[in-house]
């Protein structure tokens, strides 16, 4: 529910290590620099003849999540990502968070599965030359996502209706039956639930894997929808207003005037202040010389 993380004991005992193994978890820096050697999180394609078994640790690393829609290909022994990648549109992402130099990979550059691995990665991500990366599409529509396979020739038997797994945000896989729709399509349709990343994938009679996502970049209120007219005209029926008026309507004059209030308080605020220094004025500067020499106006 939290994207947080769970754990299943059999002693209360070992209630406090998990409490102290999570907080030296979020206690520690972003920077890992310590030695580890990789693990395998997902057997694939791209890791067939290399064996990380026999690999030299690595030194270093960069502690990241990761993304909902993808998925750790290899691990460190504290489960952070190495490795991942993720399919967006037609295109793959990939993302190592290690170094590919002498920082951290000092003994990997002597390493014999060094230039194979990145060969093999590489052109895994790459798009293919042929329609096996365009076999599966995704369409959203309204609150349903439409899903195509269309076998390619060279993919093998065209006969066998391929599954297709779903996982949505939270991390749960559904199996998806397709029916067939031509000689060489299946489709299937799903009613998306709530608003969260999906993927879709598939396998091919030929064993390759392909892959679909439907991204919810943006929240709901954010998506562009056409106007609800019905709303509008009876909000403008109830308050005496006009929908859609033109710009004659919309600058003109009907009489109608209103009240506003004006707080007069700055005004006499500012005026104080003004006679408040004029005072001091006067009492500072003397505007007439005073004569010395006045006369009593009764003299006896």
């Amino acid at each position: 529910w939290g994207d947080g993380r769970g754990y299943f004991v059999e002693d209360v005992e070992e209630v406090p290590q998990i409490f102290a193994q999570e907080t030296r978890r979020a206690a520690r820096p972003t920077l890992v620099e310590v030695p580890f050697s990789p693990i395998v999180g997902k057997s694939v394609e791209m890791f067939k003849g290399i064996d990380f078994t026999s690999s030299p640790p690595l030194h270093g690393y960069l502690s990241t999540r990761l993304k909902e829609t993808s998925e750790a290909l290899l691990i460190s022994e504290e489960d952070d990502p190495i490795l991942a990648r993720w399919q967006f549109g037609l295109g793959r992402a990939v993302a190592f968070t290690s170094d590919v130099k002498n920082r951290w990979a000092t003994e990997w550059l002597e390493w014999p599965g060094y230039g194979k691995f990145w060969t093999q990665l590489v052109r895994q991500t790459m798009r293919g030359s042929d329609d096996r990366v365009r076999a599966l599409t995704v369409k959203r529509e309204a609150d349903r996502a439409r899903i195509t396979v269309d076998i390619p020739p060279a993919a093998g038997n065209v006969n066998a209706p391929p599954t297709v797994r779903w996982t949505v945000g939270n991390g749960m896989t559904t199996t998806i039956k397709t029916e067939r729709v031509s000689s060489v399509s299946y489709a299937a349709s799903v009613t998306l639930g709530p608003e969260d990343d999906q993927t879709f994938q598939t396998n091919l009679p030929d064993g390759s894997e392909v892959a679909r996502s439907l991204l919810y970049s943006y929240p709901a209120e954010y998506q562009f929808r056409p106007p609800n007219v019905e709303l509008l005209q009876a909000i403008a029926r109830d308050t005496g207003g006009v929908f859609a008026p033109s710009p004659e309507q919309i600058f003109e004059d009907d009489g109608v005037r209103t009240v506003r209030p004006l707080a007069l308080w700055p005004f006499l605020a500012a005026l104080a202040l003004a006679f408040y220094l004029l005072d001091l004025l006067l009492r500072r500067i003397r505007l007439f010389k005073a004569s010395s020499d006045l006369t009593l106006p009764f003299q006896f």
